[in-house]
């Protein structure tokens, strides 16, 4: 069945979890720091701007994000998803795209500087 990534602010910092939509979580982790490990780009198109939050564990990234349009009109979110780097490595080992309307991160706004 589907799976469910989510990203929610707590207390301590954000929390991590993933398992299967509606049943027992498989994996949790929160952030290494309380203001989380955001980082801010320009998606692969240039057309789009990507918020990422960073989880580490056992050599392993996990990286949510969700890009939007870089034009003012519509600053709706066009993709969200998950990519799981090993050690260091470039190459994911694991990617999926989730659909927008039915996935939620609390993601701060995109501050253009």
């Amino acid at each position: 069945g589907p799976y469910a990534a989510t990203v929610s602010r707590q207390d301590d910092g954000y929390l991590y979890s993933y398992g299967p939509a509606g049943g027992e979580v498989d994996l949790t982790m929160i952030s290494a720091n309380r203001q989380g490990d955001w980082r801010k780009s320009y998606g692969a198109d240039k057309d789009s701007l990507r918020d990422e939050m960073h989880f580490a564990s056992g050599g392993y990234t996990y990286i949510l994000y969700e890009e939007r349009p870089v034009c003012p009109e519509s600053r709706a979110v066009t993709r969200r998803g998950l990519t799981v780097l090993q050690d260091g490595a470039t190459a994911p080992i694991f990617q999926r795209i989730c659909d927008p309307s039915l996935s939620f991160m609390q993601m701060p706004a995109w501050a253009e500087e």
